[in-house]
């Protein structure tokens, strides 16, 4: 307060109108502004305290910046994420290749059972990777690849199945790798998918591998 009782005026800008002199623009921008604002000097403040018109203070709600709030959701977010990733379970089995023989998986999931899969030429089925491909009889020979499950929850599983038959030397010589859904409520069911293969890696085949991605 002055001897007056009115509010006190900023030192600075008291003593610069007294006495006349001229301030550089910037400090008497600042100095202007905080006049009319009627906010207070203090020795050492830093500039980022003086506000300037159209930059106004983050807002706060409590004691977090709107600013950190969305960063912590999107932490959250990318934790989810990556839970809901890790919980994809992949299956895999091998056994030696004979064809219209079961190769056994028993292998469980929740509520998904792998029991067997095979490779014949029997009941290969209607579905198929070149259905509407013509075979060529010389080099190919149609097969069915089947997987026998049990889905015992009461929605679909997807599932990618890969499968591949490989040679002595330990090279894929032939299988195919395709998305699957195994049927809810279901005991014993088989996925049955039909390929056009080479005889050459049927002849040649000596491990047959699968591998189900379960990602309910």
């Amino acid at each position: 307060m002055d001897a007056r009782g009115g509010a006190a005026r900023p030192a600075l800008l008291t003593i610069v109108r007294a006495s006349g002199a001229k301030l550089p623009g910037a400090v008497s921008l600042r100095v202007a502004e905080r006049g009319r604002l009627g906010a207070k000097m203090f020795p050492g403040e830093p500039a980022a305290a003086l506000r300037q018109p159209g930059h106004d203070a983050p807002r706060r709600d409590g004691n977090m910046t709107t600013k950190a709030k969305v960063a912590c959701l999107a932490t959250a977010v990318a934790i989810v994420g990556g839970s809901a990733h890790a919980e994809a379970t992949v299956i895999k089995q091998s056994c030696d290749f004979r064809m219209e023989t079961w190769c056994d998986i028993e292998q469980t999931d929740g509520p998904v059972t792998l029991h067997r899969f095979r490779v014949t030429t029997g009941d290969v089925g209607f579905r198929s990777v070149s259905a509407s491909s013509v075979l060529n009889n010389e080099y190919l020979e149609r097969v069915s690849v089947q997987i026998e499950f049990t889905n015992e929850g009461g929605r679909k599983y997807k599932s990618y199945v890969k499968v591949r038959w490989i040679d002595a030397d330990g090279t894929a010589i032939d299988g195919f790798g395709d998305e699957e859904g195994l049927e809810a409520n279901r005991a014993r069911g088989v996925v049955r998918r039909s390929i056009g293969a080479l005889k050459y890696g049927l002849q040649k085949a000596k491990t047959i591998e699968v591998e189900v991605n379960l990602n309910p």
